[in-house]
């Protein structure tokens, strides 16, 4: 099977010294990749993947349970107590 470079990805820090992976898709779409600070079990993630709303929402993947949190978040929705206007792509 052959493998494909779909992107690449950055070590970054944000304002409030948490480091990240800042990452580009070939189609130019940015996320960032958080360690999971709030993890308890080994059922949980060990990294949460972060996107900008409008691009989630154009490659569908935006689910029900963001739509939900997002509605009792005054603020684009963060993970781990950073938020995605903290997120320097």
């Amino acid at each position: 099977m052959k493998n494909v470079n779909i992107g690449a990805g950055w070590r970054k820090e944000t304002e409030s010294g948490v480091n990240f992976i800042s990452a580009k898709l070939n189609n130019d779409s940015h996320f960032a990749i958080f360690q999971n600070t709030s993890k308890k079990t080994d059922k949980q993630p060990d990294y949460n993947f972060i996107m900008d709303w409008e691009t989630a929402e154009k490659m569908g993947l935006i689910s029900e349970y963001d739509v939900k949190k997002a509605a009792e978040e005054a603020e684009t929705p963060g993970v781990d107590g950073v938020k995605t206007s903290d997120i320097p792509f």
